[in-house]
């Protein structure tokens, strides 16, 4: 009988019961914020004055925005996630709205990045700049990377019972639009409920393990979770960076972007094909022909067209794709430069390298103007030279000349005077 007892003791007092919350559910393990969300947020606070003209990381947005328009814990995101937002695949338009660097038309965004790695750190940075819609970042003296402020005082301040009531309502009125709709099977627990933490009998020995196991099974039954897979995107990957030659202080939309506006710049006058060929300042103008410059012109416009085709398909489209499609745009405009996709790829890997054309020059013989004018003598003297070239030193050239070269011209120059004045006297 005393065993009786202690078996039911030991039943009564097992914890195989426990007593949940609805609210504590989940609460032990943040659930991911919704990108369209932070997006929208983000993209708010670019709007506030405040918060404009300064280069700051995707750190400090977020904190920023977690500060003036977070009122749940919940709802508060990280510099991580808010990238992630911004780099989502979906928001292709936007990324490229925020990589122009010049030609800012009027509907512009008004939001601009940049990526920089700090001396001693093994990787990248965002950086992230606001103005109003339309507007370029100020220029000034200073690299935008030197320009970067951690917002220290818009963290420190205060905020008035005014504002945070207005910023409060704005993040509510974007909560309902972007709030997870629940699905329709499941129901909110409205009062305490009480789970079994699992189908098994428990066995009577209080033990921690069968504790955690308790708990584990009240979350799988009672607590579903989302997981978040970050999308990678074409331009991220090693291939694009490899492929279109992206500096370490760009990402590959950039880089593709700049490398449009150096080739747009060999047909923006008569002599601006030098911009796009390598050392071309130090060309003459006679160097090329104009042949020459003509087809520089041409490779300069069906690589633009490509190189806009690849932002806009790849990587829907090979790279091949685009230089094919570019050669059928480019005849629409009298640009006949090649019918084969594969020779502007082999253009482009010429112009990728330098972001200019590597153009052979032919020789040129910058002779004394004696022997520019005398080719007969220049080459007796380089069939001398050549013939003696174990015994060769300058007494002996100059010998050649004073001997026999100075004196086969003066006879030459009296043969052809005597010929003359006989014409004359005939």
């Amino acid at each position: 009988m005393h065993l009786l007892d202690r078996s039911i003791g030991n039943l009564i007092s097992w914890p195989a019961i426990q007593e949940v919350h609805p609210d504590s559910i989940g609460k032990s393990s943040k659930m991911p914020t919704d990108q369209s969300f932070i997006l929208s947020l983000f993209r708010e606070a670019c709007c506030r004055t405040e918060f404009q003209q300064k280069w700051m990381s995707s750190d400090t947005w977020a904190a920023l925005i977690n500060k003036y328009y977070v009122f749940d814990s919940d709802l508060s995101f990280t510099g991580k996630e808010l990238l992630a937002s911004i780099n989502a695949q979906k928001q292709r338009h936007l990324q490229s709205q925020m990589d122009l660097k010049t030609n800012i038309p009027i509907d512009h965004v008004g939001i601009f990045r940049e990526k920089h790695r700090f001396k001693g750190k093994s990787s990248y940075s965002w950086f992230f700049y606001a103005t109003t819609k339309g507007s370029s970042p100020l220029k000034t003296e200073k690299k935008w990377f030197e320009c970067i402020v951690d917002a220290e005082e818009l963290l420190n301040k205060g905020i008035t019972r005014k504002e945070s009531t207005e910023t409060k309502n704005t993040t509510k009125n974007l909560l309902e639009t972007y709030r997870p709709s629940s699905p329709s099977k499941k129901r909110k627990l409205s009062s305490p409920v009480r789970l079994r933490t699992s189908e098994k009998q428990q066995p009577f020995e209080d033990s921690p393990s069968s504790c955690t196991k308790a708990s584990i099974s009240s979350s799988v039954h009672h607590c579903p979770c989302t997981t978040t897979i970050p999308s990678m995107s074409y331009w991220d990957s090693p291939e694009a960076r490899k492929l279109f030659r992206a500096h370490d202080d760009e990402d590959t939309q950039q880089s593709i972007r700049i490398q449009i506006e150096e080739l747009m710049k060999a047909n923006e006058t008569e002599s601006s094909y030098v911009e796009v060929i390598q050392d071309g300042e130090k060309m003459e103008e006679d160097t090329l022909t104009a042949y020459e410059k003509h087809l520089i012109r041409q490779k300069s416009q069906l690589l633009c067209i490509s190189l806009h085709l690849a932002l806009e398909n790849m990587n829907k489209w090979t790279w091949n794709q685009c230089c094919r499609e570019a050669i059928e745009m480019a005849k629409k405009m009298g640009v006949t430069a090649t019918k084969n996709p594969k020779t502007i790829e082999k253009w482009y890997r010429n112009f990728r390298e330098k972001r200019k054309f590597c153009v052979p020059l032919k020789a040129k013989h910058n002779l004394p103007p004696f022997l520019e004018l005398n080719p007969d003598v220049f080459h007796a003297m380089k069939e001398y030279a050549t013939s003696n070239l174990a015994t060769l030193s300058v007494e002996m050239m100059s010998e050649y000349i004073h001997h026999v070269v100075l004196p086969q011209m003066i006879e030459n120059e009296v043969k052809e005077s005597n010929r003359e004045l006989d014409q004359e006297s005939a």
